[in-house]
């Protein structure tokens, strides 16, 4: 078995703690990631004994080094860790399944005043432990800001100088047409963007409907939004219907639309998409069928950006199907 990376624990870590807040812990999307995350932390440990990660305002870090980063409070992990004191995380060989899943519930309930460091402290882990920072550990800084001398600016002249020099007429009309090319793209941008809210709420719409009856309609719907979400490198949600079906109803999409169309059509992907779509990019390649391997190893000899077809910490490797 292929030894597992750091990079590659934290982030099912943090698509775990993100599940359960959408998901909430009993649902099934949630356990497969969890089931996942535990499998890979476990197989980490095995080899390495701990995993010491440390916490910063919006990132987690390993040996000094930023696994992940997330700058929206609202959503951050780190910041959610980090704002209660917690500095270092470390996980150790021999934990259990329960004891990882008690710590996932409680670093993502929604519960805003809750004290995450105070609550995990009470849990009492054997092989979770962690680094708080009490608030009289914080360093206080006695800063004052200096004062400046005012000064006195005349921006109306400051602002004829630049006009000049750049030689700005406000006077000269600015064009706003556009042809109808480019009109038929912005449309098509502002529909893409007015979708991509919605369409995750219709995919576990119908996955819902399948989970009481196996409905052909139901399928025939999942298939096409498959389809659309994989022309438009939506590999996220592609992977949600795809590991979903896969692993509660045995049954996989990919075959009824697989061609070699579609495969050439991923060339060039590896070398622009950012690392977590390339990520849910390999992950849906593995679905597809062993007929595909002469297309992907056409597509793979044109690739320019050499570590992603490398097994090296922090780089992810393209497997092909099969």
């Amino acid at each position: 078995m292929m030894a597992v990376n750091i990079q590659e624990v934290v982030i099912k870590l943090v698509k775990t703690f993100k599940a359960a807040q959408i998901y909430q812990t009993n649902h099934p999307s949630f356990k497969n990631f969890f089931t996942q995350f535990y499998q890979d932390i476990t197989e980490y440990l095995k080899i390495n004994f701990q995993l010491i990660l440390q916490i910063e305002r919006f990132s987690i870090c390993y040996e000094g080094r930023t696994i992940y980063e997330e700058t929206e409070k609202d959503i951050s992990i780190a910041f959610r860790l980090f704002k209660d004191g917690i500095r270092e995380i470390s996980f150790s060989r021999g934990i259990a399944e329960d004891e990882l899943l008690i710590f996932v519930e409680i670093v993502s309930r929604s519960d805003r005043d809750q004290d995450i460091a105070l609550n995990l402290w009470e849990c009492h882990f054997s092989h979770i432990n962690f680094y708080v920072v009490e608030e009289e550990e914080e360093e206080k800084l006695a800063y004052a800001i200096p004062e400046l001398p005012k000064l006195e600016v005349n921006y109306e002249e400051i602002t004829k100088e630049i006009l000049a020099k750049e030689k700005i007429d406000f006077a000269d009309k600015i064009s706003v047409d556009i042809n109808q090319d480019e009109l038929r793209i912005l449309k098509s941008e502002v529909a893409e963007i007015e979708n991509q809210t919605d369409l995750g709420i219709v995919i576990m719409t119908l996955l819902d409907v399948l989970k009481t009856t196996k409905s052909q309609e139901v399928i025939d719907a999942l298939t096409e939004i498959l389809e659309l979400c994989i022309n438009n490198n939506d590999f996220n949600n592609a992977n949600l219907i795809v590991n979903y079906l896969w692993n509660y109803t045995d049954l996989n999409l990919i075959p009824r639309i697989e061609s070699e169309e579609m495969v050439t059509g991923f060339a060039g992907l590896p070398d622009i998409l950012d690392a977590q779509s390339f990520n849910d990019f390999v992950a849906l390649v593995g679905f597809f069928s062993k007929k595909s391997i002469p297309w992907f190893i056409r597509i793979l000899k044109n690739i320019k950006t050499e570590e992603r077809l490398k097994n090296s910490p922090g780089k992810t490797r393209l497997y092909l199907p099969g």
